[in-house]
């Protein structure tokens, strides 16, 4: 989904873990009195990944909300065979301090639900919901009532990641309030999100008789309640609300965002005759609707949308669909939309070049052999900024090794080249012993505004050796928003020694709040033992381009 649909659902905002009382490797130290808030609840202060000059940005921006998509089905590499917490928990020693932490995270946790600070009570239902138990549901409960809204919100969903028929219950009965008033219709539709989590597939024909009643009158709905009931469809792939989804996405009179993301769930449903509606949006009079259309068919993968998207290529001229266009024919890999990315290649705009670049990685990421030949020459060009950032992350796309010094050479020079965040992601999508030395090295020299993707990409290779050096660089980061997404990190990386350090983060009432809340999650991330299969399969399966990012870092991180 475009970062216009993401609009839509911006009112959402989940990420992330908990903490607790080991006798380990002392904390780091504070770093800064607690953040402002950014929306959902996020510190604010994050320093542009996307300093892209000019009509970049568009591209940009849809690879920072898409990225996490394509690490969240695959496993993460297994470096040398060293791993931190996952590599040792059949050892009686490991299992042993393994315990230790759940516990002292679950305190930690309980703690949190009380506290002054909605950011730490938001982080507390998090790690509850996380660390699982036969009283989380009842703990997290209440809190569905905070006085703070984004509280309000995460406690929904924490209901749906503990699971159960209590979870169930209570989320039914917000999900199904007859006339829910304005002021509650965040809620409301965020419980129909939850429902949808937690039916992971199942037959549930009360959860489908309360989304056809929200589609059914959409038009009427706030943009959030009716986004809601969409997601909840395609989330639980309920088939038996796609008729009312079909409806919505074809209803003028419905908001476009939601009427984007009702597009999303067509993708899903396989159906000729979607397929053929999907393919008539691409003439659309609004630009907004005509990219939406170009992301759907892009994500049913569906090669019968090839001759479709190839029409509307030569005809389209504004830039965004333009781009998404091309994307969606990297996504299908067919022979003539391969062809047609090679003719893109070439053209004169340095931005549908760029729009390029990142389509072939695509199509090399699904085998294709002319797209990866395409790549090879990548290392030779002489390419421009917003070109070679793609470029870069394409590489990574690809899984390309031969590529691999132009992708490493990227954060080396001085000062910090602005493709340096799409040269980490390039590196950590690699995922070979390589990538991993060149992220390290990488970790040592990145400024603030690259620091958090070079620490998540290290991070997902969980190395046990990398445990200190991840610590060091948190301790270092002094932007609120980058010193957030370098802790979760150290929750994607997992190592006793890193959940170690985050609990006596989160456990230290010296720390800033804002601290202590991210190392809450982030510990809660590393102790999880919920399977992860369930929501890969979703990202793997559904082929659908956009997750929305909150569900992804779930997915990521334990749900």
């Amino acid at each position: 989904m475009g970062r216009l649909a993401l609009a839509g659902i911006a009112w959402l905002g989940l990420a992330g873990g908990p903490g607790g009382e080991p006798s380990a490797p002392s904390a780091p130290r504070p770093f800064a009195a607690e953040a402002p808030r950014g929306w959902a609840g996020e510190p604010a202060g994050v320093p542009s990944p996307l300093p892209l000059p000019g009509d970049f940005d568009a591209w940009a921006e849809w690879w920072q909300a898409q990225r996490r998509e394509y690490f969240a089905p695959t496993p993460w590499a297994e470096i040398d065979g060293e791993l931190g917490l996952d590599g040792e928990e059949g050892q009686p020693a490991g299992a042993a301090l393994e315990g230790q932490l759940r516990s002292r995270a679950g305190a930690l946790a309980l703690a949190a639900l009380g506290a002054p600070s909605a950011l730490l009570r938001r982080a507390g239902l998090i790690a509850t919901a996380r660390l699982g138990g036969p009283d989380a549901v009842e703990r997290i409960a209440p809190l569905a009532d905070d006085g703070d809204r984004e509280v309000r919100q995460a406690a929904l969903l924490a209901l749906a990641t503990a699971g159960g028929e209590g979870a169930r219950t209570r989320l039914l009965a917000l999900a199904g309030t007859e006339k829910p008033r304005p002021e509650a219709a965040l809620e409301t539709g965020t419980a129909l999100i939850a429902l949808g989590l937690l039916r992971q597939g199942t037959v549930d024909t009360r959860c489908d008789e309360l989304v056809e009643a929200r589609l059914s009158a959409a038009a009427g709905l706030p943009p959030e309640l009716a986004s809601g009931a969409v997601l909840h469809a395609k989330l639980a792939r309920a088939e038996a609300c796609y008729p009312a989804v079909r409806v919505v996405a074809a209803d003028e009179h419905v908001q476009s965002p939601v009427r984007a993301l009702a597009m999303e769930t067509l993708a899903l449903s396989r159906d000729a005759r979607d397929l053929e509606f999907l393919s008539s949006l691409l003439a659309h009079r609004d630009a907004d609707l005509r990219r939406s259309a170009a992301l759907a068919l892009g994500a049913a993968r569906d090669p019968r949308a090839t001759d479709a998207l190839l029409a509307a290529v030569t005809e389209e001229r504004n830039l965004a669909a333009r781009g998404f266009l091309v994307l969606s024919l990297g996504k299908l890999a067919t022979q003539g939309a391969v062809e047609r990315l090679l003719i893109e290649r070439q053209r004169a705009s340095s931005l549908d070049r760029a729009w390029a670049w990142l389509a072939l990685g695509l199509s090399a990421r699904a085998g294709d052999k002319r797209a990866r030949a395409a790549l090879e020459l990548s290392a030779d060009a002489r390419l421009q900024a917003g070109e070679r950032a793609a470029a870069l992350v394409a590489i990574g796309l690809a899984r390309q090794t031969a590529a691999f010094e132009f992708s490493a050479r990227a954060p080396t020079s001085t000062p910090e080249p602005i493709e340096a965040p799409y040269a980490a992601d390039g590196l950590a999508l690699t995922a070979t012993a390589a990538a991993r030395e060149a992220l390290v090295a990488g970790l040592e020299r990145a400024g603030e505004n690259s620091r958090a993707r070079y620490a998540e990409g290290l991070a997902r290779m969980r190395h046990a050796a990398d445990s200190p050096a991840l610590v060091a660089a948190w301790q270092r980061t002094a932007t609120a928003g980058a010193r957030r997404e370098v802790g979760l990190a150290l929750g994607r990386h997992g190592s006793r020694e890193t959940i170690a350090a985050l609990l006596a983060v989160a456990g230290d009432p010296k720390s800033p709040v804002a601290d202590r809340a991210t190392a809450l999650e982030s510990a809660s991330m590393a102790l999880s033992r919920k399977p992860l299969d369930r929501l890969r399969a979703l990202t793997a399966d559904a082929n659908v381009l956009a997750l929305e990012p909150w569900i992804l870092e779930l997915a990521n991180s334990g749900l």
